[in-house]
């Protein structure tokens, strides 16, 4: 999402300035799917991780059960256009954190 940033700094367009962007993949993922992503990808460090399941709660009052962001205004006025997708960004994100932890 760094490029959304980047994009809406350097942008020419005046309507562009002073707006708020939804800047995600533009897909949907369940928390579910977001789970067995960060699982699937820290047990190829850690062969623990991969029996660790999810623990559930009573949803909350006013919690978002659905959501799926809109990106089209920001690719109208800054162009973005995402390049990555989650399951690639978080695969990434996760190797980052794994190889640069500290361990204590």
């Amino acid at each position: 999402m760094i490029q959304a940033n980047v994009l809406a700094a350097m942008t020419q367009n005046g309507d562009a300035i002073n707006q708020v962007y939804n800047v995600t993949a533009g897909e949907r993922t369940t928390l579910n799917e977001l789970f067995g992503m960060i699982r699937g990808y820290l047990s190829g460090y850690d062969d623990r991780i991969k029996s660790i399941e999810p623990m559930y709660w009573p949803f909350r009052k006013g919690e978002v059960l659905h959501s799926l962001t809109d990106i089209s205004k920001a690719k109208r006025l800054i162009g973005y256009d995402p390049k990555y997708n989650v399951k690639k960004d978080m695969e990434e994100t996760v190797k980052w954190f794994f190889q640069n932890r500290q361990m204590k």
